[in-house]
């Protein structure tokens, strides 16, 4: 059986069947680390010297092929859209004696200034907004957060005009959001889980044991019927202990949201989970083993 048959069958058991709880998991779920006995310095500085030039780690193989891999024309949807990315500002606040974090959506359209295109500018914050309200009501709804895969979200609010003031007021705020009440409208906000001592993802942090549970995450999202939409180390952070949780939805695809002509499909939320395997083993694990850091990361 070829591997594009393997991942075929497992295509048709995802979801409903955590590929990690398998008896016989699918070969290369979880890789052996490459042997890096034979790297000596020298052979690590020749090819950290090679990606650096070509933007290709000639080492990014070493962890095998992946085992997601879809390419028949008949299960795949073609032109999915790359994701947007959209800077949304958040502040640490403190609800009674619990740390929260606060994250802002602006009520207006968002500024052209710095995109060349107007279709290069991320959707109106409320449709974010809504993107990710939808997401964390599936994630708790199907016990994500409860799992740790997730933040816990607890609520949504309106800023007051005293919020905002607040917000104007902080001494090292963008210069931006001294503004924001100015706006015509009231910005929205999450409350979520703050997490003390969280590090976001990069080379310096990474491990197998931290790719592995990242993926496990990521399955825990999509056992909620939800597609992240924007698989980047700046939306994973890693904990003390080693606990992996995936954050910023508003990029987000919720099955509530599937219509008969933009439906939610196995098919996506299995190309995602091969995109975030490729992002683990095939580019930061392999990255940190000579010391490069991608232009894109």
């Amino acid at each position: 059986m070829t591997s594009l048959n393997i991942s075929l069958a497992l295509l048709e058991r995802y979801l409903e069947e955590d590929l990690w709880a398998m008896e016989i998991p699918p070969y290369n779920l979880k890789p052996y680390p490459p042997r890096e006995d034979g790297d000596t310095p020298e052979f690590r500085a020749a090819a950290c010297e090679v990606a650096q030039r070509t933007g290709v780690n000639p080492l990014e193989r070493s962890y095998g092929s992946c085992p997601f891999i879809l390419t028949d024309v008949r299960v795949l949807r073609i032109g999915v859209e790359m994701p947007f990315n959209a800077n949304t500002p958040v502040f640490k606040v403190r609800v009674g004696d619990d740390l929260r974090l606060l994250k802002i959506f602006r009520n207006k359209e968002v500024s052209l200034q710095f995109y060349y295109k107007p279709q290069d500018a991320p959707p109106h914050p409320m449709i974010r907004f809504a993107s990710e309200i939808e997401a964390y009501a599936h994630l708790q709804h199907y016990g994500a957060c409860d799992a740790g895969a997730v933040p816990k979200c607890f609520g949504w609010l309106e800023l007051t005009s005293d919020d905002l003031e607040a917000i104007a007021a902080l001494p090292v705020v963008a210069e931006e959001w001294r503004y924001i009440k100015e706006d015509e409208l009231p910005p929205k906000a999450l409350l979520l889980e703050w997490f003390e001592g969280a590090q976001q993802l990069s080379i310096d942090n990474v491990t197998p044991a931290i790719a592995d549970a990242g993926l496990r995450a990521l399955y825990r999202v999509h056992a909620s019927f939800v597609m992240h939409g924007d698989v980047h180390r700046r939306n994973i952070l890693v904990l003390p202990g080693g606990r992996v949780v995936w954050i910023d939805f508003d990029a987000a695809f919720a099955a509530c949201e599937s219509t008969p002509d933009n439906p939610m499909r196995r098919q996506e939320l299995f190309c995602e989970l091969h995109r975030a395997w490729v992002f683990f083993y095939g580019e930061l694990l392999p990255d940190k083993r000579i010391g490069f850091r991608h232009w894109l990361s």
